[in-house]
């Protein structure tokens, strides 16, 4: 279970990035980058979650299940639907 650093913390922008540079450097070990993901791309869902601006992170190998027939939900907690760019590097 990841923890919700937001409810335990406050970080600046400059602070949340340190942060997911340090965790996809630890996932690096044993795993590759596949691409990037903007999220938050409108101001509905920048004003919902009290930021200003657009972000971005880092989509892993892993994460890919695009050779799969079927996935299985179980595998998945709290699943949300939501509409993003992928870009494939």
């Amino acid at each position: 279970l990841i923890p919700t650093f937001s409810q335990e913390i406050s970080l600046d922008m400059s602070g949340a990035y340190a942060v997911q540079s340090a965790y996809v450097r630890s996932r690096l070990v044993n795993d590759k980058i596949a691409g990037f993901k903007a999220g938050l791309t409108c101001i509905e869902a920048q004003t919902h979650m009290g930021v200003n601006r657009a972000m971005i992170g880092v989509l892993f190998k892993s994460g890919d299940l695009s050779d799969q027939s079927t996935i299985s939900l179980q595998q998945f907690g709290e699943l949300v639907v939501e509409t993003e760019l992928g870009f494939i590097t």
